[in-house]
């Protein structure tokens, strides 16, 4: 039993570095959602605000850090991914998002796995800035 969570932890890791690969997608979907009329005022500055956030190397975790300084990068782009889901449909999401793969699931997933590295402060941080219902983006196991 005592091998569990570090097995959970590497599988967390590699499915990470799988999504890290796609941060320059995300973040060209992020821009087209800042584009469309159809996202409110309000969630184009949460968009615009992440892609700052992604873009500058200087955040909760400096991207001069492999690997985790990019897991609070994918966070935050994971819960705007989802505030925008929750706030317009999944089908404007899936109009911009070049990628075969199912967005609202990768986002989850992200949000599910950054448990193993994000320090739960930073987590909220993060998380308060995107949303006021904070409880639709928690993974379900802290």
């Amino acid at each position: 039993m005592g091998n569990v969570v570090p097995f959970q932890r590497r599988q967390a890791r590699n499915l990470l570095r799988s999504f890290i690969r796609l941060i320059p997608d995300l973040v060209k979907l992020l821009y087209r959602l800042v584009t469309d009329a159809r996202v409110s005022n309000a969630d184009k500055a949460l968009l615009l605000a992440t892609i700052v956030y992604v873009l500058t190397p200087i955040d909760f975790m400096p991207d001069i850090f492999p690997f985790l300084g990019q897991v609070d990068d994918l966070y935050a782009v994971a819960i705007a991914v989802l505030r925008i889901i929750n706030n317009t449909s999944k089908e404007i999401v899936n109009e911009h998002w070049d990628n075969p793969l199912d967005i609202k699931r990768i986002a989850s997933a992200i949000v599910e796995v950054s448990h193993f590295f994000l320090p739960l402060s930073i987590r909220r941080v993060l998380t308060g800035r995107a949303s006021s219902n904070v409880a639709d983006f928690r993974p379900s196991k802290q």
